[in-house]
């Protein structure tokens, strides 16, 4: 489908997609980046979306991770942590 806000297509059938605007790109050799950017623009199917909380539903996303060189994982297992405060770290 055409971008919103930005020039190129995104893919109708995913979950969620995102129109990005390019912040920076670190270099770490000849191959490897980090591409750090802005999502100006976020497309969702509309089960992935809790409408009465508008919040996303990370289940109906069935995510995949990019761990690195060929390496990818779907993310199944899910589970909840606090976020550390900093009397956690006190001794």
């Amino acid at each position: 489908m055409p971008g919103k806000t930005v020039s190129l297509p995104w893919i109708k059938e995913a979950a969620a997609a995102f129109e990005c605007r390019r912040h920076i790109t670190l270099e770490f050799g000849k191959s490897r980046q980090i591409i750090m950017g802005r999502i100006l623009f976020a497309h969702y199917h509309a089960d992935v979306v809790d409408s009465e909380r508008l919040h996303i539903n990370p289940a109906s996303l069935d995510e995949t991770a990019r761990l690195g060189g060929r390496t990818c994982s779907t993310i199944r297992d899910r589970f909840d942590m606090a976020t550390p405060t900093l009397d956690d770290y006190r001794i």
